[in-house]
């Protein structure tokens, strides 16, 4: 008899001139001497056990809507020819029945908080995806699948400026009276004489 282990496969689904999609899904596989199935490209061991990669995506079944999603760009410089261009990027997720609907988009803004934290933004696709399937597999059970369309929109000459809003120069000059009238302005202490 063979036994069933969680793991997260990842399966190409559609690739065009100019986007990507792959889906990651969470699946219980039978584990018969952990012999790969035919569809599978590569099985993840060591640390990155539980990780299956397939060939193709499985044809059948009818595809249910998103729960969520989420949408945002990124600007991509080629090390080779030091091109600069838009992407764009579209994360879909569904969640596993049990879990309430109410908790899912704080669920999925938690993911993307750690998907893209500036101190560990993934450098290349590879590096993105593999995030995603580590953090689907280590820190978030309560979903089921989660797809991401990668999007080539437009090159660009070069990469925008940031805003800068936060500089020093941007902000006011803070006196004690722009202060006191900030207080009085927000707490007014209505006192009659």
């Amino acid at each position: 008899m063979a036994n069933t282990e969680e793991r997260i496969v990842m399966t190409p689904k559609k690739k065009t001139g100019n986007s990507t999609t792959l889906a990651m899904e969470r699946k219980s596989i039978a584990t018969a001497g952990d012999q790969p199935r035919k569809t599978s490209l590569h099985v993840a061991g060591g640390e990155h056990s539980g990780i299956v990669i397939n060939k193709e995506v499985e044809a059948g079944g009818e595809e249910v809507p998103a729960h969520l999603c989420l949408e945002f760009r990124v600007f991509l410089v080629n090390a080779n020819s030091g091109k600069h261009a838009q992407e764009k990027r579209v994360l879909s997720y569904w969640f596993k029945q049990e879990f309430p609907p109410v908790q899912r988009p704080r669920y999925a803004q938690d993911f993307f908080k750690q998907l893209v934290s500036p101190t560990e933004f993934p450098r290349d696709y590879v590096g993105f995806i593999k995030k995603i399937m580590k953090l689907m597999q280590l820190s978030f059970p309560m979903f089921k699948k989660i797809e991401v369309e990668l999007t080539q929109e437009k090159e660009i000459e070069t990469i925008p400026d940031r805003p800068m809003s936060a500089e020093p120069t941007a902000m006011p000059e803070a006196t004690e009276e722009k202060i006191l009238d900030m207080i009085e302005a927000s707490f007014p202490n209505p006192i009659t004489l």
